[in-house]
C-alpha cells in the first residue's frame, strides 16, 4: 500500500493509508468474487478516509504520467493501489542498466526495451481494477499535439522534466483547467510542485481540531426546554452525575448572565472564572465525570451560531459569492445560499451531530433526537434557499451535496493556486525561513537555469557558476537576501545527475497523497511547493 513512511506530511493519517495495498487474505477473496472485493474488502480502510464519493472520483480519474523515471513511477504506484481509474505512461526512452538502480518497476530482462511499456507492465499488475496504457512519445511530441492530447485527462504528472518543457505543458493544462504535479529529485533533495487551479473544498477535515456545533450560547427552543427541565439543586447525586455537559454549560451561562448584567465572559480572566463557576455547580467534582467534561469544554459556551471559523468566513467573504448565479459552480452557489441564510435567520444551519458525553442512554438519545430534528429543519430551509437561487436556471444541486455542505460549513476551504508560469515569470519571496529548505529551492532554480544553458547538470567543476546563478535568482525572488552556504552549492554539484530510489520513493508517497487530496476534493493539499532535504530529513511547504 502507500507506505506509512511516505505519508508523514500533513493531512491523511499514515496508519490508515498503510492498508491500501492488496492483502494476501483479500487476494483469496478476490479469487472468489473480484467484483465484490473491488468495492468492499480491498478499499475498506481508505473508504473510511475519503468515503464512497471520494473513491468514485478517484476511480473515474484519467491520469497521465510524462516520464517514467523512479519518482514518477513511485507516485503512480501509490495511486494505482488505492484504485485510480486509468493511467497513461508516456516516455520515449529505453530501459538502461542505470534505471535498474533506482526504479523497482524495471527488471534486468527489460534492458533495451521501451521504458514506458516495461513500467506499465509491472505497475498494472498491482491492481486489476486499474486500466492503463504505455505511449512511446517524447515530451516535445506531446507539446506539439497540444490540447488534443492533454484534454483526455483530469490530472498530469510531469516527472523529471526541465523547466522549458514544464512551462509548455503546464500552460496547456492551465488553459484546459487540468490539475498537475511536477516531481523531481536531485541527489538527496526532493521537489514537488502541485497546481489545482481554483480549488474548493467542502470536507477539509482538519486533523488538529474537533468540529462541534452545540448552540450552547444561543440554544434553540427545543434545547432550552430540555435544559429547563433540570433543577440541579434538587436532584440526587446519581442523576446529577448524568446531566449532559451541554445542559450544565447552558445553566452555568444563564447564571453568569444573571450575575453580570446579561453579559458573556469577555476576557481570559472572566472565562477562567466561568470555568470555576461550572466546577462549583458539581456536588462531588472528583467523582462526576460530566462536570469534569463541562469544565474541559467550557469554551463551547462562547461559540456563536452566527460566526464561522476564520478560514470558512474568508470563503464567504470571497468576491465570487456576490457574482450572478449563472457564473458560479455548485460550491459557490451553496456559499451564496449560506450567506443569504445567515442574513435571513441570524444563524447558520445546525450541523446536527452530537459528540460522546457522560450521561444515561435515554438522555443521550433524547438530545440526539433534538439536534437531528432541528438540523433537518435548518437543512430544509437551506435547501429552499438554494432552490430559490437556482430558480429559472435549469440547474439543481442534489440533496446529498447540500447535506454534506451543511455538515461541513465550519471547514469550508478555498485555494487559488499560482500557475507554474507565474512562479517563473513573477517570482515571490518565501514565507518561511525556519529551515534551509527554501535555500535548496533557489539552488534548484539555479540548476534548472544551468541546464537550460548547458543541456547538462552542473558538476563539481561548476560550483562558482551555479553559485552566481543562484545568487542572481535570489535577487529576483527575495527582498530578504540571505547568503547561501557554499556547502549547499557544492553538494548539489556533487549530486550532478544522481537519482536515489529512497528520495524518489519518499517524494512519490507525498505526491500521491497530495494528488488524492486534489482529486477527491477532501483534506487541504499543499500550496504549492514541497521541498525535502534528505541530508538532515527536513522539509518545508511554501507558495512560490
Amino acid at each position: 500500500g502507500i507506505n506509512a513512511e511516505y505519508m508523514g506530511s500533513s493531512g491523511i493519517n499514515a496508519e490508515y493509508m498503510g492498508s491500501s495495498g492488496i492483502n494476501a487474505e483479500y487476494m483469496g477473496n478476490y479469487l472468489i468474487n473480484s467484483r465484490v472485493m473491488a468495492t468492499t474488502d480491498k478499499y475498506d480502510r481508505q473508504l473510511r478516509l475519503w468515503g464512497a464519493e471520494g473513491q468514485r472520483l478517484l476511480g473515474h480519474t484519467r491520469l497521465c504520467l510524462v516520464g517514467a523515471d523512479n519518482v514518477g513511477v513511485e507516485t503512480l504506484k501509490n495511486l494505482i493501489l488505492p484504485g485510480i481509474g486509468f493511467i497513461s505512461i508516456v516516455d520515449d526512452q529505453l530501459v538502461t542498466e542505470r534505471d535498474l538502480g533506482n526504479n523497482f518497476f524495471l527488471a534486468e530482462n527489460q534492458i533495451g526495451k521501451s521504458r514506458s511499456e516495461s513500467a506499465a507492465e509491472l505497475l498494472l499488475e498491482l491492481n486489476p481494477d486499474v486500466k492503463g496504457e504505455a505511449i512511446n512519445k517524447s515530451p516535445s511530441q506531446l507539446i506539439e499535439e497540444g490540447k488534443s492530447f492533454f484534454s483526455q485527462y483530469q490530472f498530469i504528472i510531469l516527472n523529471e522534466l526541465r523547466d522549458k518543457e514544464c512551462l509548455a505543458i503546464t500552460q496547456i493544462c492551465s488553459e484546459l483547467n487540468i490539475k498537475y504535479a511536477i516531481v523531481r529529485t536531485y541527489g538527496l533533495i526532493g521537489y514537488l510542485r502541485v497546481f489545482g487551479g481554483e480549488h474548493t473544498i467542502i470536507e477539509s477535515k482538519p486533523p488538529d481540531r474537533e468540529i462541534t456545533d452545540l448552540r450552547i450560547n444561543q440554544p434553540f427552543p427545543e434545547l432550552l426546554e430540555l435544559s429547563n427541565s433540570y433543577n440541579l439543586e434538587q436532584i440526587e447525586l446519581r442523576q446529577h452525575s448524568h446531566v449532559p455537559y451541554v445542559v450544565i454549560l447552558i445553566k452555568a451561562l444563564q447564571r453568569w448572565r444573571q450575575e453580570n448584567d446579561n453579559q458573556d465572559p469577555l476576557n481570559f480572566q472572566q472565562k477562567l472564572k466561568f470555568q470555576e463557576l461550572v466546577k462549583s455547580m458539581s456536588l462531588d467534582y472528583s467523582t462526576q465525570d460530566n462536570f469534569r467534561e463541562a469544565c474541559s469544554k467550557y469554551y463551547l459556551a462562547f461559540q456563536l451560531s452566527n460566526k464561522l471559523d476564520d478560514e470558512a468566513d474568508e470563503v464567504l467573504q470571497n468576491e465570487k459569492v456576490n457574482a450572478p448565479v449563472s457564473e458560479l459552480n455548485d460550491f459557490w452557489v451553496l456559499c451564496k445560499a449560506l450567506k443569504n441564510f445567515q442574513a435571513t435567520h441570524g444563524f447558520y444551519p445546525l450541523r446536527g451531530s452530537l459528540p460522546d458525553m457522560t450521561t444515561d442512554t435515554q438522555t443521550y438519545v433524547q438530545l440526539q433526537t433534538i439536534y437531528k430534528s432541528v438540523s433537518q429543519k435548518h437543512l430544509q430551509l437551506f435547501e429552499d434557499e438554494v432552490k430559490r437561487l437556482l430558480e429559472g436556471t435549469n440547474r439543481e444541486v442534489s440533496t446529498e451535496v447540500i447535506k454534506k455542505f451543511c455538515r461541513n460549513i465550519q471547514t469550508l476551504y478555498y485555494l487559488r493556486y499560482r500557475t507554474f508560469q507565474d512562479e517563473i515569470t513573477k517570482p515571490q519571496s518565501p514565507s518561511q525561513y525556519d529551515t534551509d529548505c527554501y535555500k535548496w529551492y533557489y539552488v534548484i532554480r539555479g540548476v534548472e537555469e544551468f541546464y537550460q544553458q548547458h543541456q547538462r547538470y552542473p558538476g563539481q567543476n561548476d560550483v562558482q557558476e551555479l553559485q552566481d546563478k543562484t545568487y542572481n535568482l535570489m535577487k529576483q525572488f527575495d527582498s530578504q537576501i540571505i547568503p547561501i552556504d557554499k556547502n549547499l552549492i557544492e553538494e548539489m554539484c556533487r549530486f550532478e545527475d544522481c537519482r536515489l530510489h529512497t528520495i524518489g520513493a519518499f517524494i512519490g508517497g507525498v505526491a500521491a497523497q497530495e494528488i488524492i487530496k486534489l482529486i477527491t476534493t477532501q483534506f487541504v493539499p499543499i500550496n504549492n511547493t514541497f521541498i525535502y532535504n534528505g541530508i538532515n530529513c527536513t522539509s518545508t511547504t511554501d507558495e512560490f
